[in-house]
């Protein structure tokens, strides 16, 4: 099973993408993860891309493609993946479509996250994460620790309410034409974004038997 999950920040699809890749044994690539993790680590990639993300605005496509590139080659993703941040424009999604071809692969779907805009800053602007292991609770679970690794809690500079505005108006400027793309590829598998985690987990593998 191949799918990209789309949809605009804090919809949720990082929380189903791992919880479905959970339950079909295949991995969850999630491009924001792997840029998170370059600028954790300060190397040379995550030099170039912190202060596009802490602006909020998208990865330049040469970038993004290099790394998704390499990880698609990878031996665990001949199975499937869960892709999860990428594409986000008309153009990354053609670069995709070129990538799984030259990899003698195809997408089952594209799972569309419908959240509402009200509902998005609430739950993006109550979100705090682990600043050592990276684990995310919401403001109403976080207890200043995390429970994991027991570091402390922050708030990301993308999850600021001032950045999450901006990051709104990039997804629906740049990313929301991808949609039509995928439309007319007859692709497209819309879930409602704004149940509990579970409900949409159930409906997401409802939809795709």
């Amino acid at each position: 099973m191949r799918l990209v999950l789309l949809g605009p920040p804090g919809s949720g699809k990082g929380t189903l993408g791992n919880m479905f890749a959970q339950s079909k044994n295949i991995p969850h690539l999630s491009t924001g993860d792997m840029l998170r993790k370059e600028m954790a680590g300060k190397t040379l990639l995550g030099e170039k891309i912190a202060p596009i993300v802490n602006a909020g605005k998208l990865i330049p496509d040469g970038l993004m493609i290099d790394v998704l590139k390499h990880r698609l080659a990878q031996k665990d993703c001949a199975g499937g993946f869960v892709l999860d941040g990428f594409p986000r424009t008309t153009a990354q999604g053609v670069a995709l479509d070129t990538m799984l071809s030259q990899l003698r692969m195809e997408l089952d779907a594209v799972l569309l996250f419908n959240v509402s805009k009200k509902e998005i800053v609430r739950r993006l602007s109550g979100r705090r994460v682990c600043i050592q292991c990276g684990k995310i609770y919401t403001v109403d679970y976080a207890k200043g620790v995390c429970e994991k690794c027991g570091g402390r809690l922050g708030v990301r500079e993308d999850d600021k309410p001032e950045v999450v505005e901006k990051r709104l108006e990039v997804y629906e400027r740049q990313t929301e034409p991808l949609i039509g793309y995928y439309r007319e590829k007859d692709v497209i598998l819309e879930i409602n974004g704004e149940q509990p985690p579970e409900k949409v987990l159930k409906d997401v593998l409802a939809i795709l038997k």
